[in-house]
């Protein structure tokens, strides 16, 4: 025997959920229209007119002039290309000298002289120019006062020999002597003898040994004759 399976019982539609639901709705819409007849919507209050004046449209502005082209740039000058220096050929270098033999001398070898440097000293200034020379009376004065300086020293370095001191002899040599304007002296001669070659030897023997000084700024510049008298006394 076989068996059936039980069949489903559909749920019953909930009837009291449906109509609470339903008196809801009506309950709420009888609410809202006692408000709105208690409560009447506001008139909306009148528009007022506004006139407007458009005022005419402003004429276009006048189209501004197309700004001036900007001037040129300035042409700078291009610099000049420089010039390359030519260059002289190197000078040929001279042959070999054959090599001499043994025992033969070589021939000297000249060297080339060597250029003057140019950075050599600058030439001395000009001497100044020399005084004026003096006058001819300045000169004779000047000339007077060394002939008798000359005299004085001469005759103060005089020595007498003891063989004229034992025999008391005296006398006076005129001596010339002829001077440089250094004071150098040239030349001593007797111009007039003593009497007395011991006396005349004396006299020229202290005049050449005696130290002359040179010419003073006024007497002239070449050598001199001076005549002097040189007294030769024992006591």
């Amino acid at each position: 025997m076989s068996v059936s399976a039980p069949m489903a019982v559909p749920p019953a539609p909930d009837r009291f959920g449906r109509a609470l639901l339903v008196a809801f709705l009506l309950e709420a819409l009888g609410i809202a229209l006692l408000v709105s007849f208690a409560h009447p919507a506001p008139q909306p209050a009148p528009v007022a007119r506004v006139r407007v004046h458009l005022a005419p449209a402003p004429a276009p502005p006048k189209p501004l002039p197309p700004p001036p082209p900007p001037p040129p740039p300035p042409s700078v000058p291009q610099p000049p290309s420089p010039v390359m220096p030519t260059l002289a050929p190197p000078p040929a270098m001279p042959p070999a000298l054959p090599r001499a033999p043994r025992g033969v001398l070589k021939p000297p070898k000249h060297e080339a002289p060597v250029p003057a440097r140019p950075d050599q000293p600058p030439p001395p200034p000009p001497q100044p120019p020399p005084p004026p020379a003096p006058s001819a009376a300045a000169q004779a004065s000047a000339t007077e006062l060394y002939a008798a300086m000359l005299r004085s020293r001469v005759q103060a370095n005089l020595v007498v020999p003891e063989t004229l001191r034992m025999l008391g002899i005296d006398g006076t040599t005129v001596l010339t002597l002829t001077v440089a304007p250094d004071g150098q002296l040239l030349a001593a001669t007797i111009a007039k003898s003593s009497g007395s070659s011991a006396i005349d030897k004396a006299a020229l023997a202290t005049a050449r040994a005696t130290r002359l000084p040179p010419f003073t700024a006024k007497m002239p510049h070449h050598p001199l004759n001076f005549r002097l008298l040189v007294h030769l006394a024992t006591d």
